[in-house]
């Protein structure tokens, strides 16, 4: 399938979705609730999800130190928040990653592409590893919560040992494979040899900055989940924070799958039918997924507003080169 296409087919599955979950809202109940709408539990939600893409920010930027590359907090927040921009306002036109990469190159200059690239690639490991890890600690009243069987409530538990095993796995192949397995001279061509290139500029992190970025990566998703939490507060949602300590992880973890537009429509999807299990009516279910993407929309715009009043990407670039 090439690009056009499955370009098409994410869209169309995420009009699909979006479609009906609109025909499950109910306008009646919508005019009782958005009246009584908490306008600060939703600025709180806003603000949430900004120092959320500040302490993304600082992640990224703290990877990158470690490698000894530096970039300012302030210009990798502003690389996040367009990146955002692309990623939310115009889902899946181009990937937000790609975004802050390529802004990234142009501050840095490109002969240091390739540590760049490497460091946004552990930086989102990072950050699924962060998230699967608030799951698996919560996930121990997952049978409880959502009434599923005994059996299945075993699951977190071998998907905990799992995960655990993989990345300790990762981290120790990564630290003990023999340097000239990397060297440009021996390294094979093509895929193979960028892989190895990338590993190579991030053999000598410690297992004490590896843990560091692991604890920021959970700080920025516990603000995106409390900002979620504070949504459902607006709408006088009546569920327990912890719900959302479950909920959150796996959406984010389910909508990772590149099947809709920057996950549009799946994201929503799955977000209500986990609510719907635990009581949560269907109407107010939907409303509040919606809010909560408009709600990380907006954080979004100021992306959208910066990218064009920005007039010193070029300069390390400049001075590096001149």
């Amino acid at each position: 399938m090439n690009t056009k296409m499955a370009f098409a087919a994410r869209a169309l599955l995420s009009s699909i979705v979006i479609l009906y979950l609109v025909t499950m809202l109910d306008l009646e109940r919508i005019r009782d609730v958005l009246p009584k709408l908490v306008v600060a539990y939703i600025v709180l939600a806003w603000l949430f999800v900004l120092l959320s893409t500040l302490i993304s920010a600082i992640r990224w930027s703290t990877l990158l130190r470690q490698v000894r590359l530096v970039q300012r907090v302030k210009d990798s927040w502003r690389f996040y928040l367009v990146s955002m921009f692309y990623g939310v306002a115009l889902p899946g036109m181009i990937g937000a990653d790609i975004v802050r990469l390529g802004m990234s190159i142009k501050l840095h200059g490109s002969h240091h592409k390739g540590t760049l690239t490497a460091g946004i690639l552990i930086e989102r490991a990072c950050g699924l590893f962060g998230i699967l890890l608030i799951f698996i600690v919560m996930s121990s009243q997952l049978s409880a919560v959502f009434r599923v069987s005994a059996g299945f409530g075993q699951t977190p538990y071998v998907l905990a040992v799992f995960v655990c095993a993989a990345f300790a796995f990762c981290f120790f192949m990564l630290k003990t494979v023999p340097q000239k397995w990397f060297s440009k001279e021996s390294a094979p061509q093509g895929i193979f040899k960028q892989l190895g290139l990338l590993i190579e500029r991030f053999r000598d992190l410690s297992l004490a900055s590896v843990v560091w970025i692991l604890m920021i990566s959970i700080a920025a998703h516990l603000l995106d989940i409390v900002a979620s939490y504070y949504l459902a507060r607006a709408l006088h949602i009546d569920v327990s924070f912890y719900l959302f300590l479950l909920i959150v992880p796996m959406t984010y973890v389910l909508t990772a799958l590149p099947i809709s537009l920057g996950g549009l429509g799946v994201r929503e999807g799955i977000f209500t039918f986990f609510l719907t299990q635990v009581g949560v009516v269907v109407s107010d279910a939907v409303l509040l997924a919606f809010l909560i993407y408009i709600n990380r929309l907006a954080v979004s715009m100021i992306g959208g507003v910066i990218q064009p009043l920005d007039k010193n990407i070029g300069k390390i670039e400049t001075s590096n080169n001149g």
